[in-house]
């Protein structure tokens, strides 16, 4: 039986049409009731534009827009004189402008609520003059756009807010005179842009945004105070006349000022961690103070003053300070500034490896002001680098690190401090370089490592006023260089722990010093080749080792010289164009010291040594020589034990008494041995030697049998000189010796020839 086929009927079923909108168009109603212009839109996209005629306001929707329920796109004339406009547009993204063919006057004040959305207000008539009453303008969430632009001659009369929430939006207010006390602007999270170009009057500009970067750009304006808080805001005015200035934020802030004016204060300041403060100002006039801070670790505040072709001056304090650990401070002087008497300008990194750094391409003028750099958190640093110069009232730079004010131009790397100027480290190194000019009152420097260089080419006075203290809890350093011209009317002191040094060593260098010098520390070196003097007492003492080097070739020490050892090997060398005018002490300790004082030969000179001279030394193999030497006070000397050695040749002359005592040792007493002297070694005094016990050997000129000439003699020209040798052997060859004025029986203890 065959099965019967079943036909299947087919399914019913409906097809999908495409997706497709109907473009939506909003409603706003448009009212004049007395003199008040009323819009009300809804949460749809709106475009307005208005034209404000004498009797009548025109109301101009775009196509996506009617206007009290009229065809999109066409015109509502609403009859009337309008003098305020109240506008109400809700959500969406709105546009509100005015007619830019005409004047747009409305006197009686505007308030706008633009909702949220992504909205535009455009008063802008770049042709026509705008004149407002009060402005209040309000805008939720989005990207909002706000532009209030007039001919030149624009005025708006009374206070401007501005309220717009989290977006990216920008205000613009162009060629108006603001009469109100303030234009207050607020603004959400987003990138905010705010643009014043051309406004006038006194109305105080007040910038408040949310989280993220705003942007302000003064120009051409004049303002009351100016104040912008965000979290990263950067500020520039140009050709701009301010009341006051202040930025704030978290994080990055940045003002620049060019040739611009603020009659007040202008301040900048971060607070977050790394939030660096930059401030920037060309070709400016501050009647205030100038300030920049952070608060926030790692954050640096860079401060730069530039003259930029006009003129830089501020009547204010300076202070620039970072708190936080690890920040910096840069203050960057790019061309001649000027700060007004009687003010402070402060360089403070107070927190823990905070860096002070003031970089002078151009001069700094404060000749009435204190000039502070400080860095006192540990491991803090100062570092001054004085290409222009700097005239202050009084300056300190100190920090815990190391502290360095160094000059790098010959000419322009002067320092003028009407009062005192102080340089102190406390675990690191003080170093001043001075390659110009100095007028400072007193100088200090103090470090661990502490040193003062002056150098350049020779100037008519290059003054310390005062006192010059370089003090080195572990090495001190005084230098003069070559053609320098160094005048220190108080004293010098230069004292270290460990090693203290003075050097004025160029023959075209000065060295004047019209008060004191001490040189102290355990190992001194005193290095002079300049010329000039020491107009006080002179004192250079060392507990290890003393080195003095006098090679000048005409200086003065007008008082009381004194020079002390240690217990290493000292040595004194002077050179026939230094004079001693008063006392010379030389007490040199144990060691292998050496002594050389050359005089000059010419007696019309002066004496090299005026007053007094006392020599004493310790154990050790000394040596002392006098060469062409004048000494015209008297001489007492000790040489100490050791294998010691006394001589004077040439035209050398003892003015007064001389005594030496010369202890233990194989000790040598030479007089007169050299030839080609122009006169013989002479006493006017008596001579009262001791060489001491041990093998000593004593010469008395050279006779000419035995080469020598009419000068190589020795002249007792006083009775009652006696030379005497103690136990041992002790040698002298009379006929190969020439003297006079020594009568037999003076020489005690000698032989001719040793057994």
């Amino acid at each position: 039986m065959r099965r019967r086929a079943i036909r299947r009927r087919a399914r019913l079923a409906t097809e999908r049409l495409e997706h497709r909108h109907m473009l939506a168009v909003s409603a706003v109603t448009a009212t004049v009731a007395g003199d008040v212009l009323t819009l009300v839109g809804d949460d749809l996209d709106s475009s307005i534009s208005l034209r404000v005629d004498s009797s009548a306001v025109v109301v101009t929707p775009g196509s996506d827009t009617r206007i009290n329920g009229g065809d999109p796109g066409v015109a509502v004339t609403l009859q009337g004189v309008v003098r305020s406009l109240r506008a109400d547009l809700k959500g969406g993204d709105d546009s509100l402008a005015a007619d830019t063919a005409v004047p747009f006057s409305l006197p009686g004040g505007v308030t706008v609520q633009l909702g949220s959305g992504n909205n535009q207000m455009q008063f802008a008539t770049p042709g026509q003059k705008i004149m407002l009453g009060p402005v209040s303008i309000a805008a939720g969430i989005g990207s909002n756009e706000i532009q209030i632009a007039s001919q030149a001659g624009g005025t708006v009369t009374g206070a401007m807010t501005i309220k717009l929430g989290d977006g990216a939006n920008r205000v613009s207010l162009e060629n108006v005179a603001v009469t109100g006390p303030r234009i207050a602007l607020s603004t959400g999270d987003g990138r905010d842009q705010v643009v014043i170009s051309g406004l006038s009057g006194t109305a105080a500009l007040a910038v408040v945004a949310g989280l993220g970067s705003a942007l302000v750009q003064v120009t051409d304006s004049t303002l009351g105070a100016l104040s912008v808080s965000a979290e990263q805001p950067d500020v520039s005015v140009t050709t701009s006349t301010l009341a006051a200035a202040s930025v704030a934020g978290q994080f990055d802030t940045r003002l620049a000022m060019s040739r611009s004016k603020v009659s007040g204060a202008v301040t900048a300041s971060s607070t977050a961690t790394g939030g660096d403060v930059t401030v920037l100002l060309e070709s400016y006039s501050l009647g205030g103070n100038l300030s920049a801070t952070t608060t926030g670790g790692g954050a640096d505040v860079r401060l730069t003053l530039d003259a930029a072709g006009g003129a830089a001056t501020s009547t204010g304090n300076l202070l620039a300070r970072a708190t936080g650990q690890d920040s910096a401070i840069t203050l960057t002087v790019n061309s001649a500034v000027s700060f007004s008497t009687g003010k402070t300008l402060a360089l403070q990194a107070t927190g823990s490896g905070g860096q002070v750094q003031a970089i002078l391409n151009g001069e700094l003028q404060a000749k009435s002001a204190a000039f502070t750099c400080q860095a006192g958190g540990v491991a803090g640093t100062v570092n001054v680098q004085n290409k222009g110069g700097f005239a202050v009232s009084s300056a300190t730079f100190a920090a815990w690190g190391d502290v360095t004010v160094a000059g790098a131009d010959a000419t322009t790397s002067s320092i003028a401090c009407t009062n005192d100027m102080r340089v102190q480290s406390g675990r690191g190194t003080a170093a001043v370089t001075v390659p110009a000019a100095l007028d400072v009152r007193g100088l200090s420097v103090a470090g661990r490592d502490a040193s003062f260089f002056f150098g350049g080419t020779a100037r008519g006075a290059d003054e310390i006023r005062g006192a010059l203290l370089v003090s080195g809890q572990r090495q001190a350093d005084v230098a003069v260089g070559p053609g320098g011209r160094l005048e220190v009317l108080g004293s010098l002191t230069c004292k270290a722990g460990l090693d203290a040094t003075l050097r004025a060593e160029g023959v075209t260098s000065v060295l004047d010093v019209r008060g004191g010098c001490a040189i102290q520390g355990t190992n001194v070196e005193t290095t002079i080749g300049a010329s000039g003097q020491i107009g006080g007492a002179f004192a250079a003492t060392g507990t290890r080792r003393t080195v003095t080097t006098l090679l000048s070739d005409d200086f003065v020490f007008a008082q009381q010289a004194a020079v002390t050892g240690g217990t290493g090997d000292d040595s004194f060398e002077s050179a026939a164009g230094v004079e001693f005018r008063n006392k010379l002490s030389l007490r040199l300790g144990n060691g292998q010291n050496r002594i050389a004082v050359t005089g000059d030969p010419d007696p019309a000179q002066g004496p090299t040594v005026a007053g007094a001279l006392t020599i004493a030394t310790g154990t050790g193999a000394d040596q002392i020589s006098f060469v062409d030497a004048m000494l015209a006070g008297t001489i007492a000397c000790a040489t100490g034990g050791g294998a010691d050695e006394f001589s004077a040749t040439k035209a050398t002359t003892f003015g007064g008494n001389v005594t030496l005592a010369m202890d233990t040792g194989y000790d040598k007493l030479y007089l007169g041995i050299s030839d080609n002297g122009s006169a013989p070694v002479t006493f006017q005094g008596t001579l009262t030697a001791n060489l001491g016990a041990e093998n000593d050997l004593l010469r008395l000129g050279v006779a000419l049998t035995s080469g020598g000439d009419a000068n190589s003699r020795v002249v007792f020209a006083k009775t009652g000189s006696t030379i005497q040798g103690g136990p041992g052997v002790n040698v002298f060859e009379p006929v190969q010796s020439q003297y006079t004025g020594l009568p037999d029986g003076s020489i005690i203890g000698f032989a001719s020839t040793p057994t």
